[in-house]
């Protein structure tokens, strides 16, 4: 399946909605600023979302309009400071997809969704006047407020260098762990976190190849053949399923793009470094 992108979005001022037509080089803005991530670090929760205008008739808050957070300028806030909206995310089931997702969730830590980003327009003594600049969904009363750092947009390799019959690089072996909001099916144009990071020697603008190991012929059993002799998994070639590009890494965690699958892909698929 080719990379579902026809337009690569470019950012322009503060509206962040101008588009060149044309084919993909690089994942989107909203691709890189909006994949969330998974972290097993502490992260700050002292600045925070209050609420904004329109308080008494708006229950979330979007782009373009004016919020309230809790610092100003007795805690060294000023004009023009920017802010990343985060929101810690859990799965509401509470279902494990496979038998070792939830170790492996917890080894990597916490899920937080990327809301968007905020510009302070007016700075009082305890707390401060800001503009969504940036909106990849509503953001509620509480959100956290990270000082913005930049990410980087990595380029696309070209689709047709993709190969399907690709032998195991030797490098390190991980699994699909979760994905943006909690799915189970994901495909080319997903967001899923994988777990390996920085700590395991991961970079952004790296690819994940996706796989699966054969599983044991069952269909004998139905009446619809069998091979003479039994093959072992480890005896029969994999399956690949597809890639996708790393958007983000932390410790033990990466946020990665699919841009290329040949299938659906399910949580528990294994993962290898290109």
């Amino acid at each position: 399946m080719a990379i579902p992108h026809l337009a690569q979005e470019v950012p322009a001022g503060p509206a962040l909605n101008r588009t060149v037509q044309g084919p993909a080089t690089a994942p989107t803005y909203s691709d890189v600023y909006c994949a969330g991530f998974v972290t097993a670090r502490q992260v700050p929760n002292d600045t925070y979302f209050i609420t904004g205008e329109e308080s008494a008739n708006k229950i979330v808050f979007a782009d373009r309009d004016f919020v309230y957070l809790n610092k100003g300028s007795a805690e060294g806030v000023g004009v023009g400071q920017e802010f990343s909206i985060v929101r810690a995310v859990r799965d509401a089931t509470k279902l494990p997809w496979f038998k070792y997702q939830r170790g492996l969730s917890a080894a990597m830590g916490t899920v937080y969704a990327d809301l968007g980003r905020v510009k302070v327009v007016v700075v009082h003594e305890r707390t401060s006047t800001a503009e969504v600049v940036f909106a990849c969904m509503p953001m509620n009363r509480g959100d956290l407020a990270l000082p913005f750092e930049p990410r980087p947009i990595p380029p696309f390799k070209s689709a047709a260098a993709f190969d399907r019959f690709a032998p195991k690089t030797g490098k390190y072996e991980a699994m699909i762990v979760l994905a943006r909001d909690f799915q189970q099916g994901v495909a080319a144009g997903s967001v899923v976190y994988v777990n390996a990071g920085s700590n395991q020697g991961v970079k952004v603008g790296e690819y994940f190849r996706f796989f699966r190991y054969a599983t044991e012929d069952t269909y004998k059993s139905y009446g619809l053949g069998a091979a003479p002799k039994a093959y072992s998994w480890k005896d029969v070639p994999r399956e690949v399923l597809g890639e996708g590009i790393v958007l983000h890494t932390e410790e033990n965690a990466s946020s990665v793009l699919i841009t290329t699958s040949l299938r659906e892909l399910f949580l528990g698929e294994y993962a290898e470094l290109e």
